[in-house]
């Protein structure tokens, strides 16, 4: 018994230890509508009550208090996902995970001018970017992620870190 309790604190650790945040949507909304969301096809209900939908190709988890969207969503999935969040918790919604997850949700609402806004400021200037140029390559950066590092020197080419203002004198600095 005591092995057992051992290795359930072991395996709670290294999920809190985990850096892998969920690709979720939520909303400050601190009243969601309750319920199942209409016309999504029920998949399983967890032990602990969440349901899981399956549109797409794409399961997404819902617990009542936020959606959780599958690490590789269908594009549809993930339009999917941004329509049941905005039945569930209204025009507002926060988005969490992968900044690749980010940047395909804003591309999704832009392109398909969803009426929806994120709480995210990058987010939502990344979304209005997709809206006034769809063929866009901006990508979404979380600069708090970057904890404390200068990006000052980052004038160079966007996408690579410490990449300066002349890349041409980099190289010739690297060859040297």
């Amino acid at each position: 018994q005591i092995g057992n309790e051992a290795a359930a604190s072991i395996l709670r650790d290294r999920k809190a230890m985990s850096k892998y945040e969920a690709n979720g949507i939520d909303s400050p909304n601190p009243e969601p509508k309750p319920g199942n969301i209409p016309g999504a096809p029920i998949n399983n209900v967890t032990a602990k009550g969440a349901i899981v939908y399956k549109v797409a190709n794409t399961p997404i988890r819902d617990d009542g208090k936020a959606l959780k969207v599958s690490r590789w969503p269908t594009n549809n999935g993930l339009l999917a996902s941004l329509h049941m969040a905005r039945y569930r918790f209204g025009k507002e919604l926060t988005i969490t995970g992968a900044a690749q997850f980010k940047t395909a949700v804003a591309r999704a609402a832009a392109q398909h001018k969803l009426d929806v806004t994120f709480t995210d400021p990058a987010l939502e200037k990344l979304r209005q970017t997709f809206l006034t140029n769809p063929n866009a390559k901006d990508i979404y950066h979380d600069r708090s992620a970057q904890r404390g590092r200068d990006f000052s020197a980052n004038v160079g080419s966007p996408g690579r870190a410490g990449a300066g203002g002349n890349s041409a004198d980099n190289t010739a600095t690297r060859r040297a």
